[in-house]
């Protein structure tokens, strides 16, 4: 057990280093509060008006609409008036590729659809399984309605 000895000096002393009315008093200087983080825009080289999906993280309006106010879908009737076998070579030319493990040629998957109906029906089958471990990539793609609704039309 250790003893402590305490005279008035170093009681006083004590309670001048130790009291919280010193701590707030005018005379001790107290330091600026820290700058707010500036917004972020630039993250890598990618800038925020460089971005694909305008509403990745579903804080805005997630229908067409919503996203037409923000700029997506901008000219895409031009692309559309151009006509479906266009749109199909620039896809092959684009070498675009699926977000799936074996990276099929996207531009060949869409040449598959039959051009014209026989009279048959056609059926597309869309496969939303997120079979891959540790990948969130559908869940993302399928929350906005309209491009989710835009790959299959």
């Amino acid at each position: 057990m250790a003893l402590v000895r305490c005279s008035r000096e170093n009681w006083g002393l004590s309670n001048r280093l130790f009291s919280t009315q010193a701590a707030t008093s005018p005379s001790t200087p107290q330091a600026p509060p820290p700058p707010p983080p500036p917004e972020k825009t630039h993250f890598g080289g990618l800038k925020d008006e460089d971005r694909i999906f305008t509403n990745l993280y579903g804080l805005h309006d997630p229908f067409l609409k919503g996203a037409m106010k923000r700029g997506d879908w901008y000219r895409t009737k031009d692309l559309v008036l151009k006509g479906a076998d266009w749109i199909v070579n620039e896809m092959k030319k684009s070498g675009l590729r699926g977000r799936g493990g074996a990276g099929f040629p996207s531009g060949l998957k869409w040449s598959f659809m039959p051009k014209a109906s026989d009279g048959r029906p056609s059926y597309l089958v869309v496969n939303a399984d997120e079979s891959e471990p540790g990948t969130c990539k559908i869940e993302k793609l399928c929350a906005m309605i309209h491009i989710s609704y835009w790959k299959v039309v």
